[in-house]
């Protein structure tokens, strides 16, 4: 499969686009594809939310005080 620009991913529905953000490559390889990261980016967008966070919380909201 060719890899789906964000702009067109834009276009698609939540159904479609959480359909493809669980898409893993062939073969073995547990990664996900580069078109289900940008699907999971534009759910993330849409929802109001950051895509990847600075700080890391446990399940209570508190600060784990890990550094990535």
């Amino acid at each position: 499969m060719t890899t789906t620009k964000i702009s067109e991913l834009k276009q698609l529905s939540n159904e479609q686009l959480k359909k493809l953000a669980l898409e893993r490559h062939k073969g073995g390889r547990k990664k996900s594809t580069t078109t289900a990261i940008r699907a999971q980016y534009v759910l993330w967008k849409r929802a109001g939310e950051p895509f990847m966070s600075e700080e890391h919380f446990l399940r209570n909201q508190t600060p784990t005080g890990i550094k990535f």
